[in-house]
């Protein structure tokens, strides 16, 4: 009579099986794989090792950061999302140049600039009907200076 499992241990067996290629997982398994693949095409032909030394230290980096990821317990994302948190991460520190150049500003509908915002309030005395400026009054008013010399 052949042993069987039972069906609840079998399942966790297969989603075990099936962590790696699940899409958090994908980057740090794509990483080791070709890590694997370019180690053993370096070894069976040993005259590509000088191109394919670069390409081995960086995914040896990569699956050297995703280990690292996995084992550290100080960060949630990092250890849920081995190798691509660090994208997030880097995209959360360009993120003000990111809105200031490409981005639009939630108030007015164009990219950020403060040399427009500061144009705008050295010159709002001369320019009171300008609808730019009488939209952007809030602001106005941080910087406003009483100059009526200018007015005539």
């Amino acid at each position: 009579m052949p042993l069987r499992a039972p069906a609840g241990q079998l399942e966790k067996s297969l989603d075990l099986l099936l962590l790696p290629f699940t899409p958090r997982f994908v980057v740090y398994t794509a990483s080791i794989v070709v890590l694997a693949l370019l180690v053993v095409l370096a070894w069976l032909h040993p005259g590509l090792l000088p191109v394919l030394s670069i390409p081995i230290a960086v995914f040896a980096g990569l699956t050297l950061l995703g280990t690292m990821d996995l084992i550290q317990t100080r960060h949630a994302v990092l250890r849920n999302y081995p190798i691509s948190a660090h994208l997030r991460f880097l995209l959360e520190e360009i993120r003000p140049e990111m809105r200031q150049y490409f981005f639009e500003d939630d108030k007015n509908g164009t990219p950020f600039s403060v040399g427009r915002h500061l144009r705008d309030a050295h010159s709002a005395q001369l320019m009171i009907s300008n609808d730019r400026i009488l939209g952007n009054t809030s602001s106005m008013l941080l910087v406003h200076k009483q100059d009526t010399s200018l007015l005539g």
